[in-house]
């Protein structure tokens, strides 16, 4: 009768478990915390980046919707971007693809290396290529003769 009230300590061994796992447990969840929170800010930083291929081809398509006019084909070839009269402004995160010319990044975060299609002789679609964080997938953009914009391989781990 005398045991239901008891309280009973645990034993030394069960004391010194109990203290090991409360010391290693925060360590672990802190590190995978930590580890998400850097892979978010690598991700945040990569949508800035792709914020800058996208306006870089519209701007291409632009020039190439204009050069159309004006020649009736679209630029292609090896002196396609000097046909169009298009080049960076400042430095630039990915390289441009358009016919079998291509513009390299001045600003490369990692090496990426992108083997672009046989060049069409309509000089599309353009492609432009980069590797936005520490991994070996590449990110791929290109936007075809009607405008259409696709991230065809994505480099984020998050959409």
């Amino acid at each position: 009768m005398g045991q239901m009230g008891q309280y009973r300590a645990p034993s030394k061994k069960r004391r010194y478990l109990i203290i090991a796992v409360s010391i290693q447990v925060p360590p672990i969840i802190w590190v995978l915390v930590i580890m998400f929170v850097v892979k978010v800010a690598e991700d945040q930083n990569a949508k800035t980046v792709q914020a800058e291929v996208k306006h870089i081809l519209r701007d291409i398509y632009k020039a190439q919707e204009n050069y159309h006019a004006a020649n009736g084909v679209f630029a292609s070839g090896p002196d396609c971007f000097s046909a169009l009269g298009w080049g960076p402004e400042g430095n630039i995160s990915y390289s441009y693809y358009c016919g079998s010319d291509m513009i390299e990044a001045t600003r490369k975060f990692w090496v990426c290396d992108f083997d672009p299609p046989t060049p069409s002789r309509t000089g599309f679609p353009i492609y432009g290529v980069g590797n936005v964080d520490p991994d070996l997938q590449c990110d791929v953009w290109t936007i075809d003769e009607k405008g259409n914009l696709e991230n065809v391989e994505r480099d984020l781990w998050f959409p």
